[in-house]
Protein backbone atom coordinates (compact mmCIF):
# COMPACT_ATOMS: atom_id res chain seq x y z
CA UNK A 1 0.00 0.00 0.00
CA UNK A 2 2.83 2.41 0.87
CA UNK A 3 4.56 1.76 -2.44
CA UNK A 4 1.34 2.43 -4.34
CA UNK A 5 0.71 5.63 -2.40
CA UNK A 6 4.27 6.82 -3.02
CA UNK A 7 3.95 6.12 -6.74
CA UNK A 8 0.65 8.03 -6.86
CA UNK A 9 2.12 10.98 -4.98
CA UNK A 10 5.11 11.05 -7.33
CA UNK A 11 2.82 11.07 -10.36
CA UNK A 12 0.81 13.93 -8.87
CA UNK A 13 3.98 15.96 -8.27
CA UNK A 14 5.13 15.40 -11.86
CA UNK A 15 1.73 16.45 -13.23
CA UNK A 16 1.78 19.55 -11.07
CA UNK A 17 5.28 20.47 -12.25
CA UNK A 18 4.39 19.89 -15.88
CA UNK A 19 1.31 22.06 -15.62
CA UNK A 20 3.27 24.84 -13.93
CA UNK A 21 5.92 24.59 -16.66
CA UNK A 22 3.24 24.89 -19.35
CA UNK A 23 1.67 27.94 -17.70
CA UNK A 24 5.01 29.68 -17.23
CA UNK A 25 6.21 28.88 -20.76
CA UNK A 26 2.94 30.01 -22.30
CA UNK A 27 3.01 33.31 -20.45
CA UNK A 28 6.58 34.00 -21.53
CA UNK A 29 5.72 33.33 -25.16
CA UNK A 30 2.40 35.20 -25.08
CA UNK A 31 4.13 38.17 -23.48
CA UNK A 32 6.95 38.15 -26.02
CA UNK A 33 5.14 37.26 -29.24
CA UNK A 34 1.43 37.81 -28.59
CA UNK A 35 -1.29 35.22 -28.05
CA UNK A 36 -2.23 34.76 -31.70
CA UNK A 37 1.37 34.18 -32.82
CA UNK A 38 2.09 31.33 -30.39
CA UNK A 39 1.26 27.71 -31.19
CA UNK A 40 0.83 24.73 -28.90
CA UNK A 41 4.00 23.28 -30.43
CA UNK A 42 5.85 26.47 -29.43
CA UNK A 43 4.57 26.17 -25.87
CA UNK A 44 5.51 22.50 -25.58
CA UNK A 45 9.01 23.23 -26.83
CA UNK A 46 9.44 26.16 -24.45
CA UNK A 47 8.22 24.04 -21.52
CA UNK A 48 10.43 21.12 -22.63
CA UNK A 49 7.54 18.67 -22.72
CA UNK A 50 5.90 16.46 -25.33
CA UNK A 51 2.82 17.81 -27.10
CA UNK A 52 0.86 14.91 -25.66
CA UNK A 53 1.73 16.12 -22.18
CA UNK A 54 0.22 19.49 -23.05
CA UNK A 55 -3.08 17.82 -23.90
CA UNK A 56 -3.04 15.96 -20.59
CA UNK A 57 -3.64 19.34 -18.96
CA UNK A 58 -5.40 21.57 -21.51
CA UNK A 59 -7.77 20.83 -24.37
CA UNK A 60 -6.42 23.69 -26.48
CA UNK A 61 -4.62 27.04 -26.36
CA UNK A 62 -7.81 28.88 -25.41
CA UNK A 63 -8.27 26.72 -22.31
CA UNK A 64 -4.67 27.46 -21.34
CA UNK A 65 -5.11 31.19 -21.82
CA UNK A 66 -8.32 31.14 -19.78
CA UNK A 67 -6.47 29.53 -16.87
CA UNK A 68 -3.66 32.09 -17.03
CA UNK A 69 -6.15 34.96 -16.91
CA UNK A 70 -8.25 33.39 -14.16
CA UNK A 71 -5.25 32.59 -11.95
CA UNK A 72 -4.08 36.18 -12.28
CA UNK A 73 -7.51 37.53 -11.33
CA UNK A 74 -7.59 35.25 -8.29
CA UNK A 75 -4.23 36.62 -7.15
CA UNK A 76 -5.54 40.17 -7.44
CA UNK A 77 -8.66 39.52 -5.36
CA UNK A 78 -7.06 39.88 -1.87
CA UNK A 79 -5.55 43.24 -2.86
CA UNK A 80 -8.87 44.44 -4.22
CA UNK A 81 -10.49 43.37 -0.95
CA UNK A 82 -8.01 45.55 0.94
CA UNK A 83 -8.99 48.51 -1.22
CA UNK A 84 -12.65 47.94 -0.43
CA UNK A 85 -12.06 47.63 3.32
CA UNK A 86 -9.98 50.81 3.43
CA UNK A 87 -12.76 52.93 1.91
CA UNK A 88 -15.38 54.71 4.01
CA UNK A 89 -16.97 57.09 1.49
CA UNK A 90 -17.92 56.71 -2.14
CA UNK A 91 -15.36 59.28 -3.23
CA UNK A 92 -12.64 57.53 -1.26
CA UNK A 93 -13.72 54.19 -2.69
CA UNK A 94 -13.57 55.60 -6.22
CA UNK A 95 -10.12 57.07 -5.69
CA UNK A 96 -8.76 53.87 -4.13
CA UNK A 97 -10.34 51.69 -6.81
CA UNK A 98 -8.99 53.62 -9.80
CA UNK A 99 -5.58 54.16 -8.17
CA UNK A 100 -5.26 50.45 -7.46
CA UNK A 101 -6.33 49.59 -11.01
CA UNK A 102 -3.71 51.84 -12.60
CA UNK A 103 -0.91 51.15 -10.12
CA UNK A 104 -1.32 47.42 -10.73
CA UNK A 105 -1.27 48.07 -14.47
CA UNK A 106 2.12 49.77 -14.33
CA UNK A 107 3.74 47.64 -11.65
CA UNK A 108 2.45 44.15 -12.42
CA UNK A 109 3.96 42.52 -15.52
CA UNK A 110 1.06 40.09 -15.90
CA UNK A 111 -1.59 42.82 -15.69
CA UNK A 112 0.34 44.93 -18.18
CA UNK A 113 0.40 42.06 -20.65
CA UNK A 114 -3.16 40.83 -20.19
CA UNK A 115 -4.87 44.20 -20.26
CA UNK A 116 -2.70 45.94 -22.84
CA UNK A 117 -0.71 43.70 -25.17
CA UNK A 118 -3.38 41.03 -25.54
CA UNK A 119 -6.32 42.97 -24.11
CA UNK A 120 -8.68 41.79 -26.85
CA UNK A 121 -8.15 38.15 -25.95
CA UNK A 122 -8.34 38.81 -22.21
CA UNK A 123 -11.48 40.95 -22.34
CA UNK A 124 -13.35 38.29 -24.29
CA UNK A 125 -13.28 36.03 -21.23
CA UNK A 126 -15.89 37.76 -19.07
CA UNK A 127 -17.43 34.41 -18.12
CA UNK A 128 -14.35 33.46 -16.09
CA UNK A 129 -14.96 33.02 -12.33
CA UNK A 130 -12.33 35.66 -11.57
CA UNK A 131 -14.04 38.30 -13.71
CA UNK A 132 -17.47 37.41 -12.35
CA UNK A 133 -16.24 37.52 -8.75
CA UNK A 134 -14.63 40.95 -9.20
CA UNK A 135 -17.80 42.29 -10.83
CA UNK A 136 -19.90 40.84 -8.01
CA UNK A 137 -17.70 42.58 -5.41
CA UNK A 138 -18.19 45.85 -7.28
CA UNK A 139 -21.94 45.33 -7.29
CA UNK A 140 -21.94 44.57 -3.56
CA UNK A 141 -20.19 47.87 -2.89
CA UNK A 142 -22.79 49.80 -4.89
CA UNK A 143 -25.61 48.03 -3.05
CA UNK A 144 -23.98 48.97 0.28
CA UNK A 145 -23.46 52.57 -0.88
CA UNK A 146 -27.16 52.87 -1.68
CA UNK A 147 -28.18 51.19 1.58
CA UNK A 148 -26.10 53.66 3.65
CA UNK A 149 -27.27 56.72 1.72
CA UNK A 150 -23.90 57.29 0.12
CA UNK A 151 -25.45 57.42 -3.33
CA UNK A 152 -29.07 57.68 -4.35
CA UNK A 153 -31.13 54.62 -5.29
CA UNK A 154 -30.35 53.78 -8.90
CA UNK A 155 -30.15 51.01 -11.46
CA UNK A 156 -27.43 49.04 -9.70
CA UNK A 157 -26.80 46.63 -12.56
CA UNK A 158 -26.42 49.49 -15.03
CA UNK A 159 -24.08 51.44 -12.74
CA UNK A 160 -21.96 48.32 -12.17
CA UNK A 161 -21.64 47.76 -15.90
CA UNK A 162 -20.82 51.42 -16.45
CA UNK A 163 -17.95 51.33 -13.92
CA UNK A 164 -16.60 48.14 -15.52
CA UNK A 165 -16.68 49.86 -18.91
CA UNK A 166 -15.05 53.03 -17.59
CA UNK A 167 -12.33 50.94 -15.99
CA UNK A 168 -11.33 49.47 -19.33
CA UNK A 169 -11.18 52.88 -20.97
CA UNK A 170 -9.22 54.33 -18.06
CA UNK A 171 -6.65 51.55 -18.38
CA UNK A 172 -6.26 52.27 -22.10
CA UNK A 173 -5.86 56.00 -21.49
CA UNK A 174 -3.33 55.50 -18.71
CA UNK A 175 -1.26 53.15 -20.86
CA UNK A 176 -0.97 55.82 -23.54
CA UNK A 177 -0.23 58.69 -21.13
CA UNK A 178 2.14 56.90 -18.78
CA UNK A 179 2.44 56.55 -14.98
CA UNK A 180 3.38 60.19 -14.53
CA UNK A 181 -0.27 61.11 -15.18
CA UNK A 182 -1.70 58.42 -12.91
CA UNK A 183 -3.01 60.76 -10.20
CA UNK A 184 -4.52 63.14 -12.75
CA UNK A 185 -6.41 60.27 -14.36
CA UNK A 186 -7.53 58.93 -10.97
CA UNK A 187 -8.83 62.39 -10.02
CA UNK A 188 -10.72 62.83 -13.29
CA UNK A 189 -12.31 59.37 -13.16
CA UNK A 190 -13.27 59.81 -9.50
CA UNK A 191 -14.82 63.24 -10.02
CA UNK A 192 -16.72 61.98 -13.06
CA UNK A 193 -18.14 58.99 -11.18
CA UNK A 194 -19.01 60.91 -8.01
CA UNK A 195 -20.62 63.79 -9.91
CA UNK A 196 -22.59 61.34 -12.02
CA UNK A 197 -24.04 59.51 -9.03
CA UNK A 198 -24.81 62.79 -7.28
CA UNK A 199 -26.66 63.98 -10.36
CA UNK A 200 -29.01 61.02 -10.08
CA UNK A 201 -30.25 62.50 -6.82
CA UNK A 202 -28.82 64.17 -3.71
CA UNK A 203 -26.50 61.69 -2.08
CA UNK A 204 -25.32 61.93 1.50
CA UNK A 205 -22.00 60.90 3.02
CA UNK A 206 -21.78 57.36 4.34
CA UNK A 207 -19.76 54.20 4.32
CA UNK A 208 -19.39 51.14 2.18
CA UNK A 209 -17.96 47.64 2.10
CA UNK A 210 -18.43 46.78 5.74
CA UNK A 211 -17.75 50.23 7.24
CA UNK A 212 -21.19 51.73 8.04
CA UNK A 213 -21.41 55.31 9.25
CA UNK A 214 -21.56 55.88 13.01
CA UNK A 215 -25.28 56.67 12.94
CA UNK A 216 -26.23 53.69 10.78
CA UNK A 217 -28.61 51.18 12.28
Amino acid sequence: MTAIATKTDGHTIIRSRNKAAILEAAFRLFHRDGYESVSIRDIAAEANIAIGTFYNHFTDKTALFREIVNLHLQRLTPKLQQVRNASTTFQEWSENYFRYLLTDLFENETSHYLFLKDKGAARSLHDLPGFIFAKDMLREDIVAAVAHGLIAPCDIDLLTRMIVGISGEIVDAAAKRGPEELEEIVSFATNFLVAGTQAIAGATTGAIAGNPPANAA
